[in-house]
């Protein structure tokens, strides 16, 4: 029912404590909507599966090069293909973007002790921030944002080396070639 909704026409799609008969697939949204440029996938318990592979089905369903957000929750940490990832950014997204990448807060217990989790989203903050080029935290228009949901201790992951794609030079203007013999005025007799 709700792959009737998404069309080529389709800019945004929110989905937020909400459920969908049957099971929706990220890939399946990016096929629907190739024009889309902001998504928000905002629960732990919806049933649109989100696979590793989301950078990929990205970067080959998206047309344009117009997207502008992504936010995503998961509910299992699991490494992602950042290459792809990159070149999505750098041939389909608009100057200013910003991707959420959000982990369930049930993860890391309500102890602190349980550090297996933060090592890995440090593992994939550090990845990163190796790909794209940033080698600190900043307050840039372009961003991805990676952490638990509702907990502090977040990387925030800047784009500008990454944005700043090459521009084409301009073109130099022709210079008129004058002829090499001259023009004289012809006298009438």
């Amino acid at each position: 029912m709700v792959l009737q909704l998404l069309t080529p026409y389709t800019k945004e799609f929110e989905f937020e404590n909400s459920r969908c008969i049957p099971n929706l697939t990220f890939s399946d949204i990016n096929k629907n909507a190739p024009n889309i440029e902001y998504i928000d996938i905002y629960d732990f318990e919806t049933n649109i599966q989100i696979d590793k592979t989301w950078p990929e089905d990205l970067l080959k369903y998206k047309n344009g090069k117009n997207f502008r957000g992504l936010s995503l929750k998961f509910d299992v940490i699991e490494e992602f293909n950042i290459e792809k990832l990159k070149e999505f950014i750098m041939t389909k997204c608009a100057s200013n973007i910003s991707f959420y990448i959000r982990y369930d807060q049930k993860l890391i217990g309500n102890d602190n002790d349980d550090d297996d989790e933060w090592n890995k989203i440090d593992k994939i903050a550090e990845d990163l921030y190796q790909y794209m080029n940033d080698n600190q935290e900043s307050d840039s228009d372009s961003y991805i944002w990676i952490g638990f949901d509702g907990v502090d201790g977040y990387h925030t992951i800047s784009l500008e080396n990454c944005m700043n794609r090459s521009v084409k030079p301009t073109r130099a203007l022709p210079t008129r070639v004058m002829p090499t013999r001259a023009a004289t005025k012809r006298r009438c007799v």
